[in-house]
C-alpha cells in the first residue's frame, strides 16, 4: 500500500470516530419534551442546577435518578429551566477538520521525512 493509501486510509478511519463520537451541547427543552434516554440538566426556580438521568414526567412531577443513584422528584413548577444534550453540527464538523488537519501535517512529516534521501 503506497504512502498516500494510508494516509486517506487513516483519514476515513479518523473521520468516521469523529463521527461516531460527535460533540453535544445542551439546548433548552420544555418538560414535556425529555428525550428518550431520560438525560436532562434542569436548574430550579431556586437557582440550584442538577443532572438528571432516567428523566420522565409524571402528572405534576418531575422523577430523575441523580449522579448518586438517588432517586429524586421535583415539582413541574420549581423546573426554573429543562436541558438536554444535542448533536451539535458546528462542533463536530471543527473537530473533525482540526484531527484531520493534524493527521494530514502529521502524515505529511512522515512522507517527507521517509523520502527525504530517497526518490518517491
Amino acid at each position: 500500500m503506497k504512502n498516500s493509501q494510508r494516509v486517506l486510509a487513516l483519514m476515513g478511519l479518523v473521520g468516521i470516530l469523529v463521527a461516531q463520537t460527535g460533540c453535544t451541547s445542551y439546548q433548552r427543552i420544555e418538560p414535556s419534551a425529555i428525550p428518550l434516554n431520560g438525560q436532562v440538566r434542569i436548574t430550579t426556580t431556586e437557582g440550584k442546577q442538577m443532572e438528571l438521568t432516567q428523566a420522565r414526567l409524571t402528572s405534576d412531577m418531575l422523577e430523575g435518578l441523580l449522579e448518586d443513584g438517588s432517586v429524586i422528584h421535583i415539582p413541574v413548577q420549581a423546573v426554573g429551566e429543562m436541558e438536554a444534550p444535542e448533536f451539535d453540527n458546528l462542533k463536530t464538523g471543527a473537530l473533525f477538520i482540526g484531527v484531520v488537519g493534524a493527521v494530514v501535517a502529521v502524515a505529511v512529516g512522515g512522507i517527507y521525512a521517509l523520502c527525504y534521501d530517497e526518490d518517491c
